[in-house]
């Protein structure tokens, strides 16, 4: 028996389904079967079917509470989020989407109210503390479709800023995340920087201050040119300078579309600009 055409063929025969009608046992395993398959390199199967039904399935709100707890519970443990963590290979494919089925899940959670503060602030302790170790930085991968770790895991972080239970007093701990991000010996050549930028314009939404943002921008500049001043033009500079630059870009864009955020403008405008690569243009 060819399991990956049985389920490939399943999917799409389930494709107008009306997933209500399952019995709970029946909805049970489908979804184990289709989190067995999750990470499997066949992009049609894993983007173009498993995710989308399990996406479908957590939207819909047809799980039981326990059903809810058991499925984020399956996506943050070993098998999932964390399944070889530090590798560089297909193993890639599993995190990234168990990241965002836990993106689903904590936004679908505004409305299904399955999580307790205490299992919220669990779950976030564990999408941080597998963001900042992935190191499989690739975007699109030829013959397999996208991987996309880093932007799958800055969605976790934009479904954790605009859930409830988030608060105020972990705006800085997000902001670490993300600068840990940009400092990763990689280049973000994906559009990974703008997913970041969602997540601090949700922090604004929830009152995070234009202060602390200055201070955190003028802090990633410093920590960029004392890399310089160590390292000068590496290899390892020049793609971190590149993220960096790259996101403070975006961000510099994103306040000027909406006509504000003036003086933090002014402060990326300057710190782009005196960037070594910039010297010579401005």
């Amino acid at each position: 028996m060819n399991v990956k055409v049985d389920i490939k063929q399943l999917l799409v025969d389930l494709d107008d389904l009306d997933f209500a009608t399952l019995d709970g046992a029946e909805l049970e395993a489908l979804i184990y079967e289709m989190l067995e398959h999750l990470g499997d390199p066949d992009s049609q199967l894993r983007e173009g079917l498993i995710y989308p039904t399990l996406a479908r399935i957590i939207s819909e709100n047809i799980l039981s509470r326990e059903q809810y707890i058991h499925l984020l519970e399956t996506c943050i443990g070993e098998r999932n989020l964390f399944y070889k963590l530090g590798e560089r290979g297909d193993s890639v494919f599993m995190r990234s989407f168990s990241a965002l089925l836990v993106a689903s899940l904590i936004s679908a959670d505004v409305n299904s109210h399955f999580l307790s503060k205490e299992a919220f602030a669990d779950t976030m302790s564990k999408c941080i503390e597998y963001i900042e170790a992935e190191m499989d930085t690739r975007g699109h991968i030829d013959g397999k479709g996208w991987a996309h770790a880093i932007a799958h895991g800055a969605d976790m972080l934009l479904s954790i800023v605009k859930h409830p239970h988030f608060g105020p007093e972990k705006f800085l701990v997000i902001l670490e995340t993300i600068e840990t991000c940009l400092f990763k010996e990689a280049a973000y050549v994906d559009a990974e920087d703008k997913r970041f930028i969602f997540v601090l314009r949700a922090m604004q939404d929830r009152g995070f201050e234009e202060q602390i943002l200055a201070k955190w921008i003028e802090k990633i500049f410093a920590k960029l040119k004392a890399q310089f001043k160590n390292e000068g033009f590496s290899y390892k500079y020049h793609r971190v300078m590149t993220n960096v630059e790259n996101f403070m870009k975006s961000l510099y864009f994103n306040l000027k579309a909406d006509r504000n955020g003036l003086y933090l403008r002014v402060l990326l405008f300057d710190n782009i600009k005196a960037l070594p690569y910039n010297r010579a243009v401005f």
